[in-house]
């Protein structure tokens, strides 16, 4: 599946990695309070690391 990686330069791969990232970004930020199934993923993982309930006004 990722054999095409092996073709890629670095300047390739710094592109992938950026196009990849912006993805990401948009994907995170489209609900503005983060992925649903990303949080409550966490909260199962981590029942009792701290809670940080303000809003990111980034």
């Amino acid at each position: 599946m990722d054999d095409d990686l092996q073709a890629f330069d670095c300047d390739a791969v710094i592109a992938e990695v950026k196009k990849l990232r912006a993805g990401i970004r948009q994907h995170r930020d489209s609900t503005m309070r983060g992925c649903i199934h990303y949080r409550q993923s966490l909260d199962n993982q981590a029942p009792d690391a701290p809670i940080h309930d303000k809003e990111f006004n980034g």
